[in-house]
């Protein structure tokens, strides 16, 4: 996309399609841009806002690199499926030739932040529960698109690596990760036998469905219609062939910071939104899996934090964030102790 006259083409496209013939008036490209750290957006995020007789218009435009220009055809595929759980899609460009890689969707809305926490959960059970059932058992029939080698790693594996990037900070990040977050570089973390052998194993559920494949909060957006919110997944670039254990580590967060009963609504709503598809997993099988998957999460982003962390300390601007950091980074480690039954990561 070069410049606002080849978008207003487009966009006089889409509006056609739409049946509105007049012409565009006004055009007005914005960066969607988040507080610096809580969802590190992408800089290629726009509103684009515009009028055409008279009447105003929105819509997201998504441009996208060689790393994740596989969001386009991901896009195309899944916008065919009626009421599929994801922004509507307008209109998509894949050109490998001139690498512009790009769609136009639908600007959906953020959850209302007085609502109660118990129906926001229940309400993203529901939505995992349709991406899931959609393709439950036959995802192998999906596009090669989606069909991804990605290693599962173990806890025991990223509990290693977590260890090693902490022994292997220099002296001044050794003691600003001491004295701010209270993980020591120095002391040495004897893992029992059930850290050894019981999460040295990937378990997975052995049912194959279609994932999001990074789904947490911040990919979670709301269809407002007629004063009624639904949910829908934003970023699908990393979606693909999976487990539905890969999604359902999300309740990783909610164990850690102690709301089990949140994690239960949210498990509960799922099985009810699977079943609408007539399907009957076992819920034990799964339940476990993405407990195991939910602690592979923490520790996972655990190191992308405290990397981050050590990167934007000094940053003045990522305050708000840094306070964050540090209190997921206590709440999760403290928590992957607990269900490894290893020493305390936390002093």
């Amino acid at each position: 996309m070069a410049d606002i006259s080849e978008l207003c083409d487009v966009l006089a496209v889409v509006l056609r399609g739409w049946s509105v013939t007049d012409s565009i008036e006004e055009c007005v490209v914005e960066g969607l841009r988040d507080e610096p750290g809580f969802h590190w957006s992408n800089p290629g995020v726009y509103s684009v806002a515009f009028q055409a007789g008279g009447k105003q218009y929105r819509c997201v435009m998504k441009r996208l690199g060689q790393h994740s220009k596989r969001e386009v055809p991901i896009y195309r595929f899944l916008s065919a499926f009626t009421e599929f759980p994801m922004p509507k899609l307008y209109y998509a460009m894949f050109d490998d030739v001139s690498e512009d890689y790009w769609f136009l969707m639908e600007q959906c809305v953020a959850y209302p932040s007085a609502t109660q926490a118990s129906v926001f959960w229940e309400q993203v059970g529901r939505l995992l529960g349709h991406i899931h059932g959609r393709f439950w058992g036959r995802a192998d029939s999906l596009p090669r698109v989606f069909h991804l080698r990605r290693p599962r790693e173990t806890p025991r594996c990223l509990l290693d690596a977590l260890l090693t990037d902490v022994k292997s900070l220099d002296g001044r990040s050794a003691e600003i990760v001491r004295q701010e977050i209270g993980l020591s570089s120095q002391v040495t973390f004897s893992a029992s036998a059930r850290a050894d052998g019981e999460f040295s194993v990937v378990k997975s559920s052995s049912v194959k469905c279609l994932v999001h494949g990074a789904f947490h909060a911040p990919e979670i957006m709301w269809r407002l219609v007629s004063g009624k919110y639904d949910p829908v997944a934003v970023d699908w670039e990393k979606s693909r062939v999976g487990w539905p254990e890969d999604d359902l580590a999300v309740c990783g967060s909610l164990l850690a910071e102690g709301r089990e009963e949140l994690a239960s609504i949210l498990m509960q709503t799922y099985f009810t939104s699977l079943s609408s598809y007539e399907v009957c997993p076992d819920c034990n099988v799964i339940l476990e899996a993405s407990r195991e998957a939910g602690l592979a999460l923490k520790l996972k982003t655990s190191r992308w934090i405290l990397r981050q962390y050590l990167k934007m300390r000094e940053e003045e601007s990522y305050g708000e964030w840094l306070r964050w950091a540090r209190e997921e980074l206590r709440l999760s480690l403290e928590w992957v102790s607990d269900e490894m039954g290893i020493a305390r990561l936390i002093a």
